[in-house]
């Protein structure tokens, strides 16, 4: 299990939830015309499969959600109560700017 399957595994068996699938986009560099490219691609990946996504929060986990849910907070600002709210996560290594991003779609 990488890294960031391991983060995204995490928040599920928080949420109560498990894992229907989990998408990967590679970051390209660490240049400043790269910068956050892999989120870039992944937040398009989510919108376009018809989910929204929350703020980012420093390298904690963005929660992922349908359009039944009206708002998605920071994940500092989610309570834990919320977690069963959400479709998926996306998830960083080591951080959104130059790192890798995982996107988990949950069950």
């Amino acid at each position: 299990m990488t890294a960031l399957e391991k983060k995204a595994y995490e928040v599920a068996c928080a949420a109560r939830k498990t894992i229907k699938s989990f998408m990967v986009f590679p970051s390209t560099g660490t240049s400043e015309e790269k910068a956050f490219d892999a989120v870039i691609k992944a937040e398009k990946y989510v919108v376009e499969n018809g989910y929204q996504y929350g703020s980012m929060c420093g390298d904690m986990p963005i929660a992922i959600a349908n359009d039944s849910v009206e708002y998605i907070a920071k994940w500092r600002n989610i309570d834990p109560s919320e977690y069963s709210k959400m479709h998926g996560v996306m998830v960083c290594n080591p951080d959104f700017r130059n790192g890798d991003v995982g996107v988990a779609i949950f069950n």
